[in-house]
């Protein structure tokens, strides 16, 4: 497996806002939750059900640089973004609105999705129930946001597996 790009490395992050679309830095906004990461998650799979102290597991494409204790802010994604090498890019919008921060305990930067161990598949963000769940859940969330990939191409990624660990809910943030 080789690792796609997926980004220029965006400094900002877009964010909605009383119906408004804003950018903000991205550092501004780590210092200001006291995070490392932003990971983002679709609105519909949202883990609203989540209370303080639970762990939940989240699937994505290939990471690097994430590490057990690196703090997080789960964010929604209300606009998706794209990426098409050397002509565009756009990051998602997000709502940081009601938003869970929390801790990673434990990171698998890269496997392939038929190495998965079954178990895995309690308490995932998005309720994903088995590997074939997963692949179109993958799909669905990376067709849109690499679109010069075929489905083919996106799933030969592998995936990326996030135990993470609710710690505080965050409501009424003033940007």
């Amino acid at each position: 497996m080789s690792l796609i790009e997926r980004s220029n490395g965006y400094q900002n992050i877009r964010v909605a806002i009383n119906s408004n679309k804003i950018e903000v830095p991205i550092k501004a906004m780590q210092e200001k939750f006291g995070i490392k990461l932003f990971i983002r998650i679709p609105e519909q799979e949202y883990p609203e059900e989540a209370v303080m102290g639970k762990r939940l597991i989240h699937f994505g494409l290939p990471i690097q640089d994430e590490n057990v204790g690196d703090t997080f802010a789960l964010t929604r994604i209300v606009e998706n973004g794209h990426y098409i090498p050397g002509i565009s890019e756009l990051s998602p919008l997000l709502s940081l609105e009601n938003i869970w921060v929390g801790h990673l305990t434990d990171v698998v930067g890269m496997t392939t999705i038929d190495e998965l161990d079954p178990g895995l598949f309690t308490h995932t963000i998005g309720n994903i129930k088995n590997i074939h769940e997963l692949r179109e859940r993958i799909l669905t969330r990376y067709r849109h946001s690499l679109p010069t990939l075929s489905d083919s191409q996106i799933l030969e990624q592998g995936v990326s597996i996030r135990e993470m660990e609710m710690d505080r809910r965050l409501t009424n943030l003033v940007i």
